[in-house]
């Protein structure tokens, strides 16, 4: 039932945005949305790292473990460019098409952008439940049940500025960046593990 939901989630996720698009009735310039999805693959499982092993240092625990595919002591999967990469489809259209916090103060911005990634990864995390029986990934605080926790606001604040400020600066020359972020990410996942 777990490769079902490997295969189900994403299509799942990207169906729903697509028909957002379609609602919307809006045309994706498609090279921004591969360097959204992209960039997210790379950036994603870089941040699990860096995050989960800085966040075990300091507490002594792990703030997550990945369930499904875990590497690097199970900050993230091999999953996880799969998951990150619908997460930047996401984010390109809350931000490019149905332009979610465009207009609020970059701290505003931010702070929806942080929001953003929570209700995303309770979403995912939920549905690959429903799919699979499994969690993707196990929360070690329960406050949102085991889904996610507020704890991490602080880290997709962060990413939510680096996002932003990346993206702005990649779309100068999309195939490069593009590109950059594709090979860094098939050697942080598939390569050093």
């Amino acid at each position: 039932m777990t490769n079902l939901a490997f295969i189900a989630l994403p299509t799942l996720w990207l169906t729903v945005l697509g028909t957002v698009l379609a609602v919307q009735k809006v045309r994706p310039n498609w090279q921004h949305l591969w360097l959204y999805m992209v960039f997210m693959s790379m950036l994603g499982p870089v941040g699990e790292i860096f995050v989960g092993t800085m966040y075990q240092a300091v507490f002594g625990v792990p703030l997550w473990q990945y369930q499904f595919f875990p590497i690097h002591h199970g900050y993230t999967s091999l999953y996880a460019p799969v998951a990150w990469a619908v997460g930047g489809a996401a984010l390109y259209v809350m931000r490019e098409v149905l332009h979610l916090g465009k207009k609020a103060n970059n701290l505003t911005q931010h702070s929806i952008g942080a929001l953003e990634v929570l209700v995303s990864e309770v979403a995912l995390n939920a549905s690959f439940f429903v799919l699979s029986g499994h969690l993707l990934f196990y929360y070690t605080p329960g406050d949102l049940w085991h889904l996610t926790s507020v704890q991490t606001l602080p880290f997709y604040f962060l990413m939510s500025i680096v996002v932003s400020q990346a993206i702005t600066r990649f779309k100068k020359d999309v195939k490069f960046f593009g590109v950059m972020c594709l090979c860094l990410m098939i050697v942080v996942v598939f390569m050093a593990r």
